[in-house]
C-alpha cells in the first residue's frame, strides 16, 4: 500500500484511470497510506471486500475534500460491511463528478439510507447516476426514507434481493409519479426464489411501475 502510495507521489502513475484493489484484506486499515497525494486521472476506484474500518472511510473522505480524488467517477465498495451504520461519515462533501456508487452487501442500516437520503438533499451526489444498493435487508419497509427529495440524474436503481415489501412499491410508484426519478431508466427488485422474505412487491405494482420507467427487473431468480 506505502509503495502504491509513493508511486503516485512521485508521479509514477500520472495517466492511472483504473484502481482495482478489490478482496484485497492487507488493505482493512490502511487507507491513509494511499490517499498522501493527488492521483490525478482515477476515474474508477474498487475497494469491494476489503474489510474497510471506519479508519479507511474516514481516510476516503479526507482525500476527497483535499481534492485528491477530483475525477472518481466510480466509487466501488460492496462487501464491507463495516460501513454498516457509518454512511453519515462518507457524506461529509460534495462528491462533484461520482456517477457511481456500488454498496452492495454493505450491511446498511436505515441511518445509513437516512444517510443516503441526506446527501442527495445537500446537493452532495450531483452526479450520481447508477445507485446499487443490492443485498441490503434493512431497505425493507424504509424507502420511504430515501426518496424525501428528487434524485436529479438518477438513471439506474439496483434494489434486487432487499426484502422489498409492498409498501415499499408503493414509494417507488410515488417517487416516479411525483417526479422524484426524473431519468430512471432501469430499476432492479428482482429476488432469490428461495430467499427467506423474498422482495414481496405485487405483480400489479410492477405493471404500474413499468409504466414509469423503461426497464424493470423483477423476476424471481433461482
Amino acid at each position: 500500500m506505502f509503495a502504491l502510495g509513493e508511486a503516485n507521489m512521485e508521479g509514477y502513475l500520472p495517466s492511472l484511470q483504473i484502481l482495482h484493489l478489490s478482496s484485497n484484506k492487507a488493505l482493512s486499515g490502511q487507507l491513509t497510506l494511499l490517499f498522501t497525494h493527488t492521483w490525478p486521472a482515477l476515474q474508477k476506484l474498487h475497494l469491494g471486500g476489503c474489510k474497510l474500518t471506519v479508519k479507511d472511510i474516514r481516510a476516503l473522505v479526507e482525500a476527497n475534500r483535499n481534492g485528491y480524488l477530483p475525477s472518481v467517477q466510480i466509487l466501488d465498495l460492496p462487501g464491507n460491511s463495516d460501513l454498516s451504520g457509518q454512511l453519515t461519515l462518507l457524506f461529509t462533501h460534495t462528491w462533484p463528478v461520482l456517477q457511481k456508487l456500488n454498496l452492495e452487501r454493505c450491511s446498511l442500516t436505515v441511518e445509513d439510507i437516512r444517510a443516503l437520503d441526506e446527501a442527495n438533499r445537500t446537493g452532495y451526489l450531483p452526479s450520481l447516476q447508477i445507485l446499487n444498493l443490492c443485498e441490503n435487508g434493512a431497505l425493507s419497509g424504509q424507502l420511504t426514507l430515501l426518496f424525501t427529495h428528487t434524485w436529479p440524474v438518477l438513471q439506474e436503481l439496483n434494489l434486487s434481493h432487499c426484502k422489498l415489501t409492498s409498501a415499499d412499491g408503493d414509494t417507488l410508484l410515488d417517487a416516479c409519479r411525483q417526479g422524484r426519478l426524473p431519468h430512471l431508466k432501469k430499476l432492479d427488485i428482482s429476488s432469490y426464489s428461495y430467499f427467506s422474505g423474498a422482495n414481496n412487491i405485487p405483480p400489479d405494482k410492477i405493471r404500474k411501475l413499468k409504466k414509469h420507467i423503461e426497464e424493470v427487473e423483477a423476476g424471481m431468480i433461482d
